[in-house]
């Protein structure tokens, strides 16, 4: 059972988040804090447990760059292509999902995500050096095309993990804790991107995205399942 308490605890609540307003710039100190707290959720013996643990990581360095994202696009385009961004990679995530059972029936759920997982890192590093906003509709449509066939694969391994017993439960602590994990990011992004620019972003998400797929495969060879 995954307690929230423990995840953000009161020495966190009353200590590190205050100091985060007090100093903005001990970004540092607060990052490390809320991951050591994630990663103290760890259990050998609930694997779905560590499912929410190695999500909220990701959700996390995501919720970093979220909000910052049309304001980086702005700096490439007009409003009109800051929408045409968001329906390139929405529209095309909504096709490409009709097919993207092919995938993981041929390589599996766990391949197509360490896989897929791979090409998003490499997708998401090239923001780092794109220079106009065909550069952006093109990655936006990559990414469509890619978490299109990570998802329902990804989809395939939660229901898994799961399991059968207190299904509802265990989805509600996920949808909490990746939530939660979101609005550090948020409250973060602002702070990283003064002091390291949007490169950081990107390159802090690239990462993730590695370390994500290299985890669920992981944790997947241990529970023996999928």
């Amino acid at each position: 059972m995954i307690n929230l308490l423990n995840i953000v605890n009161f020495k966190y609540v009353f200590i590190v988040l205050p100091n985060f307003f007090i100093n903005p710039t001990d970004w540092q100190s607060i990052l490390t804090t809320v991951c050591f707290y994630f990663l103290m959720e760890i259990n050998p013996l609930n694997y779905f447990r560590n499912l929410i643990v190695i999500d909220s990581l990701w959700y996390l360095f995501d919720g970093l760059l979220t909000p910052m994202f049309s304001i980086y696009l702005s700096n490439f385009g007009s409003l009109e292509d800051i929408g045409i961004s968001y329906a390139f990679i929405s529209m095309t995530q909504g096709f490409f999902s009709l097919f993207s059972d092919e995938a993981a029936d041929f390589f599996g759920p766990v391949k197509t995500i360490l896989i897929i997982s791979v090409f998003l890192f490499f997708k998401t590093l090239c923001f780092v050096f794109v220079t106009n906003i065909y550069q952006i509709f093109f990655l936006q449509i990559m990414g469509g095309i890619l978490y299109a066939i990570r998802l329902p694969a990804y989809d395939a391994v939660k229901a898994v993990l799961a399991g059968k017993k207190k299904v509802v439960e265990q989805f509600s602590r996920y949808n909490s804790a990746v939530n939660f994990a979101i609005g550090i990011g948020a409250l973060l992004s602002g702070v990283i991107t003064l002091n390291f620019g949007f490169k950081a972003l990107f390159v802090l998400l690239a990462f993730s995205n590695l370390a994500y797929g290299l985890s669920i495969t992981y944790l997947v060879r241990l529970d023996k399942k999928v």
